[in-house]
């Protein structure tokens, strides 16, 4: 009998793929007659810019292009742009993306679109009226076109509130993942889904009750979230999909998510796949670290004010050591001093190095019995000690706001860690990886990551391995821009535990 998941993987998208909503197709295509009007009034705003009284004062117009010959080339150009628009995969039907990532195809789109217009002055040799328009153009297209996907996003998103539109779904499992799944659709209603079951358990029954639903409610989506559903069940949903044109999505586990990037060649007419460990290699490489230097160093500028604001309530708290240095394993297993400001008593901060030699200290010890007594994480390698008697005043301000982590940009200035990555482990944890784990050393840990902006330290190990893996076989510079963007929203959501 064929695998599940196999199936699902050589069957073809559409075959599982809901047919958009009317409101979906609706709101879709109404970002094109939005996209076209921004772009035509950023075009017009730079040129009456660029006329202004207060432009010309400070720069004299060499060149003047009338209005109506420049008003027919702004039609012309912001038709072009919206071809553009279209073959960067703006208008693909994904459902409802959030304004940070259409934010970042829009200003790839417009970078586009002035190299377009670029080369057209270049080969034709127009001298055109003004490099002033040409930037400032781009510039307000960008912002325009944001504003107007924003205004869209929020009405559509304010339709999701009212039910119009709402992806009916059913949830499959009694995992954590499911759990998780259902509250955040239960509170967050602007994601567009609603949920009109969740069984915990699969069965005939089951089985009987989601074609009950389909008939009586229509069904848009299942969420299978359990990795080790009887195959006999998962083909029969499989099945039903298919025929009912049902979107089936699933939780994978550890292993395909090993195995979701790979490469074919052939040796001696033979077809071979081969299993691509993660496109950060060469060029990535270099592209990953110039980001890493370039944006920890403009960090610890930005974040300079709030390095010194936590100096001063560390020493007004006691006289210990501002900068506490904890063993981590990075990459390809090599241990590095991780840096964050102290927030711990003194006498509680553990020696890493001693640890490692087996000399096992007091603050050890105790750190030894609240793991049995308060750790929040549960089983797995991870531990995470809730209402942690350790922390001072201050520390508990910086953990919760997440200075305490701002010492290590050092560590990515020296190459020890990188910007985004998985996060980093201390040995300890890492001796209870298990060999499906030690991918997570095959590149640098890092300050953000997948796995902090979808839970920060809430998430249970399984899960954040899951991300990082995915995250590390699907790596590109965009993506790490994207999570780097993500990260601020994130530290403001509640930590569960401290």
């Amino acid at each position: 009998m064929i695998s599940s998941r196999k199936r699902i993987r050589r069957q073809t998208p559409y075959m599982f793929g809901a047919f958009m909503k009317k409101s979906e197709l609706a709101f879709n295509f109404i970002r094109v007659p939005v996209d076209y009007v921004m772009l035509v009034a950023a075009g017009l705003a730079a040129y009456f810019l660029r006329f202004s009284n207060f432009i010309t004062d400070l720069r004299n117009v060499s060149y003047e292009i009338p209005f109506h010959s420049y008003i027919w080339i702004l039609l012309l150009t912001a038709l072009v742009w919206i071809i553009i628009f279209a073959v960067s995969g703006l208008y693909t039907f994904k459902g409802t993306r959030g304004i940070v990532a259409q934010t970042r195809s829009i200003f790839l789109a417009c970078s586009t679109g002035v190299l377009v217009v670029i080369l057209v002055i270049f080969f034709r040799r127009e001298l055109f009226s003004s490099r002033f328009i040409i930037i400032i153009a781009w510039v307000i297209s960008i912002v325009f076109v944001t504003v107007g996907r924003y205004i869209i996003l929020k009405i559509q998103r304010y339709f999701f509130q009212k039910g119009v539109g709402a992806h009916r779904v059913v949830i499959i499992g009694a995992t954590r993942a499911a759990t998780t799944i259902r509250k955040e659709i239960e509170k967050n209603v602007s994601l567009g889904y609603r949920v009109v079951h969740h069984f915990t358990t699969a069965d005939e029954a089951m089985l009987e009750q989601i074609k009950k639903f389909q008939t009586e409610k229509t069904i848009d989506e299942i969420f299978q979230t359990d990795p080790s559903l009887n195959q006999k069940y998962e083909n029969q949903l499989l099945d039903f999909c298919q025929v009912k044109h049902i979107t089936y999505k699933y939780v994978p586990n550890i292993h395909e998510t090993r195995s979701i990037n790979v490469q074919m060649d052939s040796l001696a007419g033979v077809p071979i796949l081969e299993l691509i460990g993660t496109p950060l290699d060469g060029w990535g490489r270099i592209a990953k670290r110039a980001l890493d230097i370039i944006g920890a160093g403009l960090l610890i500028i930005l974040t300079s004010p709030l390095m010194l604001l936590a100096t001063g309530m560390i020493r007004r708290q006691d006289k210990g050591p501002i900068i506490y240095r904890n063993g981590r394993v990075g990459y390809k297993g090599k241990v590095f001093e991780a840096y964050k400001f102290r927030s711990y008593k003194p006498e509680f901060c553990t020696d890493w190095r001693k640890e490692v030699a087996g000399q096992e200290s007091a603050a050890e010890k105790f750190e030894k019995e609240l793991i049995t007594k308060q750790n929040a994480k549960g089983n797995g390698p991870l531990y995470k000690i809730k209402d942690d008697p350790r922390v001072t005043k201050a520390g508990y301000f910086l953990r919760r706001s997440s200075i305490d982590e701002l010492p290590q940009f050092f560590n990515v200035l020296r190459g020890e860690m990188s910007l985004v990555g998985p996060r980093p482990h201390q040995p300890k944890e890492v001796a209870q990886y298990k060999n499906n784990h030690m991918k997570l050393l095959s590149i640098k840990p890092g300050i953000t990551g997948l796995a902090q902006i979808s839970g920060r330290s809430d998430l249970e190990f399984g899960d954040e391995a899951k991300l990082d893996i995915y995250y590390i076989e699907n790596w590109s510079l965009l993506w790490d821009i994207v999570i780097l963007l993500k990260t601020p929203f994130a530290l403001v959501k509640k930590r569960n535990t401290l």
